[in-house]
């Protein structure tokens, strides 16, 4: 059987200019399932202030609205006049469409400006967020600490509007929870993008820099691209007991992934606080010239300091090297950057492999780890004096606006917005024939306590229905008669006419 999908614009709007290009605006006002044609419909109202030329897509979610993925049910169409508009769509055969998830999005090419997001980024917050962060935060040393650094990645997540989540596995006789939250992509939501830092610390050090100042930039960098959409998803991972062998990610990657996600790249950040700039405060790996010389002679010509990040990937993560050192450039001049390209998974090179970027690379996933250099910079690594006040927030910030923009880009912005309903076989709507929009005239609109039609046709039957496509009100009457709606509340209604020629459809708003 052949689903098909009739997609009715019923007000393509103009909005007030602004000074900033806005979005484009759906708004779902029913969706059902006609039993009679075995078609799906949706009415939607999509306004755009600028009259841009609007892409509409809908997509299908046999998950709950988990997910929408990009290669199931889903059409596109390009809308570039204004007015009512029917669109009709065929689609293959749904699993089961007894109750899904439809999500109607509208984007314009009119991509939102990374060099913002990368503006957003503030350094008070970010000391804001360290200070609640940097103390032990260890599962026997610190756990009360732990758990509140759990609940408070927690509710963030939820405040920026992600999906969230904790991923609970075993330790011993301990649980181990990673915090997940998720910003769904529009358009390929399967298509991930990961940026993550572990918060536990060891049990002797309040891990201010190993690795409090990481955890502050996810959340900041996380709330600064909560208020953006984007064409592909973002995970933002806080993952536990790292500082006991990685634990934490080698068991999302075990039993946390999503079921068909495809990770195409992971920012792991690690100790991104501590910046010296006198010479020789930067100490180097053993055989670091002979297997980097090229990095090696950059680090020496500026007289071994402690002042850049460093950018380490392995070899099937040359792509994401390339990608930050170029944001980085872009957006964030004054941050020093050296692009670390470790040689197959960095078994030749241990010490590069010493955070949670490590089970990424032994799977084929693409991961960069963005450092400071540990123990080779940081003279208070694991240790009491790895606090608050030895933390540099300046270069913090500047490697969050980095990491931000490198994010931002990969997962392409897009200037849209996105509404997500839920239908059931329970709300049909008739649909067949239907006619011109100026074939009747519904008015006063706005309207209070009834409204009146005007046309030349037999009227046979009238439907009221809400924003949830629920009928609220039904008349058998002729043309221009009076339709009392006194009992209904303000709001936006969906009238649908049933005349002697077809099917008119128009909204109707009461207030």
């Amino acid at each position: 059987m052949r689903f098909r999908l009739l997609l009715c614009l019923c007000f393509l709007g103009l909005m007030n200019a602004h000074a900033q290009n806005a979005a484009p605006e759906v708004q779902v006002l029913s969706a059902g399932f006609d039993l009679g044609t075995n078609e799906f419909v949706v009415q939607c109202d999509l306004t755009d202030a600028e009259t841009d030329t609007v892409t509409l897509v809908v997509q299908v979610s046999v998950d709950s609205g988990r997910t929408f993925p990009a290669e199931g049910i889903r059409l596109s169409q390009v809308i570039t006049n204004t007015g009512p508009q029917f669109v009709r769509f065929s689609w293959p055969p749904v699993p089961n469409p007894l109750i899904t998830r439809l999500r109607v999005m509208a984007y314009d090419k009119n991509a939102p400006d990374i060099a913002a997001m990368v503006a957003a980024v503030d350094s008070q917050r970010l000391l804001d967020n360290l200070t609640w962060i940097a103390a032990v935060r260890h599962r026997t040393a610190g756990p009360v600490q732990l758990e509140a650094v759990k609940d408070s990645l927690e509710n963030r997540f939820s405040a920026s509007g992600y999906q969230v989540r904790r991923q609970n596995f075993p330790f011993g006789s301990f649980t181990g929870q990673n915090i997940i939250g998720r910003a769904q992509g529009l358009l390929q939501d399967t298509v991930t993008y990961i940026l993550d830092g572990h918060f536990d610390s060891v049990p002797t050090s309040p891990g201010a820099n190993d690795n409090g100042a990481s955890v502050a930039a996810l959340v900041e960098i996380s709330r600064v691209l909560s208020q953006y959409t984007f064409a592909n998803s973002i995970q933002y991972i806080g993952f536990d007991l790292e500082e006991d062998g990685l634990v934490g990610a080698i068991n999302y990657l075990r039993s946390g992934r999503i079921s068909g996600d495809s990770i195409h790249g992971v920012l792991n950040l690690e100790m991104i606080g501590y910046y010296d700039n006198r010479p020789n405060t930067q100490q180097l790996p053993a055989g670091f010239n002979l297997l980097l010389p090229t990095v090696y002679q950059q680090i020496a010509q500026d007289s071994f300091r402690g002042n850049f990040i460093a950018n380490v990937g392995n070899t099937a993560s040359q792509r994401l090297i390339d990608a930050f050192q170029t944001e980085a450039a872009n957006y964030v001049p004054n941050l020093i950057s050296y692009g670390v390209p470790i040689p197959g998974n960095g078994q030749i090179a241990p010490d590069f492999r010493r955070s949670d970027h490590a089970p990424f690379w032994d799977v084929g996933i693409p991961a960069l780890m963005l450092t400071s250099g540990a123990d080779f910079r940081d003279p208070n690594y694991h240790g009491p004096n790895d606090t608050l006040g030895n933390v540099d927030i300046r270069f913090a910030r500047e490697v969050a606006q980095a990491a931000l923009a490198t994010l931002a880009t990969l997962a392409e912005p897009i200037n849209g917005t996105a509404e997500v309903t839920e239908f059931t076989l329970g709300r049909n709507l008739s649909i067949q024939n239907r006619l011109d929009p100026q074939a009747v005239a519904l008015f006063p609109n706005p309207g209070s306590s009834s409204f009146f039609l005007d046309t030349d046709l037999r009227v046979e039957a009238v439907n009221v229905y809400d924003t949830q496509g629920k009928l609220v009100k039904q008349f058998h009457a002729h043309k221009q008669s009076r339709y009392p709606t006194k009992d209904l509340p303000n709001g936006m209604y969906v009238v649908q006419v049933q005349t002697s020629e077809g099917t008119w459809t128009g909204k109707w708003i009461k207030g």
